[in-house]
């Protein structure tokens, strides 16, 4: 029964690093604000002087905060967004795949059932525990 869970969970550690290459080779080198989709010179400059002057700040906002400064078109604005979020490797995470994620974090003892009751069943693997 054990090694069935642990076949399992290499399985899908594996299905997940698959999943993050690809993501990772769709991202194109987007370095500065004019790298995004549908930003020219023009809406590059009206971004930088309504204080969106990095990658990030384009990645967190909201789209109608650009289409408001920049005067750009919401599909555009989305566009943009989710380019800098790529670039950034900013990627959102529903909670099913957290959750997901989760049930492949493993436990090990610590030699003292005491101590591991206290602290949940063991220490956490793919944590940092300091």
């Amino acid at each position: 029964m054990h090694m069935a869970k642990e076949v399992v969970a290499k399985e899908l550690v594996k299905e997940l690093d698959k999943q993050v290459e690809k993501e990772v080779a769709k991202t194109t080198e987007v370095k500065e604000i004019t790298d995004l989709p549908g930003i020219g010179p023009q809406a590059a400059e009206k971004l930088f002087s309504a204080g969106y002057k990095t990658l990030e700040s384009i990645a967190v906002a909201s789209p109608m905060e650009l289409i408001e400064v920049a005067g750009l078109g919401e599909v555009t604005a989305q566009k943009a967004i989710k380019a800098a979020r790529d670039a950034m490797q900013m990627g959102f995470e529903s909670a099913d795949k957290m959750a997901e994620r989760r049930k492949l974090v493993g436990r090990i003892s610590t030699g003292s059932k005491e101590v591991d009751a206290l602290i949940g069943g063991g220490i956490e693997t793919q944590s940092i525990t300091e």
